[in-house]
């Protein structure tokens, strides 16, 4: 509302005139058509969310032309270097910053293998939190699970964990699949 009470006069009539003109309606209703466009540019897709930044850029966009069309150049100037550096500089920060990565983990426990609680104490000690747990019991165990973890990147490499529950007495195999963000677990 402030960028829009500086873009126009606030009276809207002049003292000889007979009607008085809304000049706040003519940008407030650019602005909300916009928001609608860019609502329409968000989805969603399991945990993941896109179209947040082209949708932000539609609207900023649609403000820096309503600045200049009202001829605050030094304004708009402004927001365009302001929105260059966001939009181009910051983006090279993003491969610094932490994230949150899931995996599929599959474990086959012999009979008289190690117990579920010491194999969740084994995948927590790696710095993994359990998303989701089952267990299927018949002559020997197996413990499907959806782990999370937040690093910078999530590498192809088997993580460190899966050679500690190899070696532990009792564990046959152990199946470690990263799953995309968005991707679901199937148990």
């Amino acid at each position: 509302m402030i960028e829009a009470n500086l873009l126009l006069g606030v009276t809207g009539k002049t003292q000889s005139s007979f009607s008085m003109m809304d000049t706040l309606r003519f940008p407030l209703g650019i602005l909300s058509g916009i928001g609608f466009i860019g609502a329409g540019v968000i989805l969603k897709r399991g945990d993941m969310v896109m179209g947040v930044t082209t949708a932000a850029t539609l609207w900023l966009i649609t403000v820096i032309g309503l600045v200049l069309g009202a001829g605050y150049f030094v304004l708009g100037g402004a927001m365009v270097v302001v929105a260059f550096v966001v939009l181009v500089l910051l983006v090279r920060l993003e491969p610094l910053m932490e994230r949150d990565h899931r995996a599929a983990l599959t474990i086959d426990v012999a009979a008289n293998g190690p117990s579920t609680d010491m194999l969740r104490a084994t995948i927590r000690e790696g710095g993994y939190k359990i998303k989701s747990l089952s267990l299927t019991q018949s002559q020997d165990r197996q413990l499907r699970c959806s782990v999370s973890w937040t690093s910078r990147d999530a590498s192809d490499q088997v993580p460190a964990v899966v050679s500690r529950l190899l070696e532990q007495d009792g564990v046959l195999r152990v199946d470690w699949h990263p799953l995309e963000t968005g991707q679901q677990h199937d148990d």
